[in-house]
């Protein structure tokens, strides 16, 4: 299959083509990256020897995957993981319609509309809730990985025990008041 038939292919959203074009400028940089479309969400893992870099490559997939202009490709879910590795060291997502209807909009119209700038950043503030959930939850998964059992064990002790403390101490703060109340106290030493 020759180049223009890839890029043809990629603009109707066929993810092997997709997945060959990003191939050839990033595998000369030891990276490979594996893409799946599913539901309008393309997804891509980026692996390499060493985890790959989420900022650059997030920007240069985001910059291809717009330019495309795949009506099939609403939103991508990047991931970056070093070979051997189960699970990604990062995570990144972007809408790309939205950001193919940020790019339509002629640079003054862009910049005179407040509209189009606060939902912009609505969305762009949304992704990165989103961003930090899947991060952390990667973090907390790699953490809970180098857990021993003994460690567990540990750390749910004393989870139960900050729950066990707070509990007792509320019980604590409602006691003091209610004896506040039956004695007649001024609220102000109650409190």
């Amino acid at each position: 299959m020759t180049q223009p038939n890839f890029l043809e292919l990629a603009k109707q959203g066929d993810a092997q083509a997709i997945a060959s074009l990003l191939n050839r400028q990033l595998q000369p940089k030891g990276i490979t990256a594996k893409i799946a479309l599913k539901d309008g969400c393309l997804q891509v893992m980026l692996e390499s020897a060493q985890v790959p870099n989420q900022q650059a490559l997030v920007a240069f997939i985001r910059k291809d995957i717009t330019s495309l202009g795949a009506a099939s490709i609403e939103r991508a879910k990047i991931y970056g993981r070093q070979i051997g590795e189960e699970f990604p060291a990062w995570s990144d997502e972007f809408e790309v319609e939205l950001q193919k209807k940020l790019n339509s909009f002629p640079i003054k119209q862009s910049l005179d509309s407040d509209f189009y700038q606060t939902r912009a950043q609505e969305n762009n503030s949304k992704i990165k809730e989103s961003v930090f959930d899947q991060k952390f939850t990667v973090a907390l998964n790699n953490f809970i990985k180098r857990l021993t059992i003994k460690q567990c064990i540990l750390s749910i002790a004393v989870f139960i025990s900050i729950i066990i403390l707070g509990q007792i101490q509320e019980d604590q703060n409602k006691a003091r008041r209610q004896v506040c109340l039956l004695t007649s106290q001024a609220t102000e030493n109650c409190e």
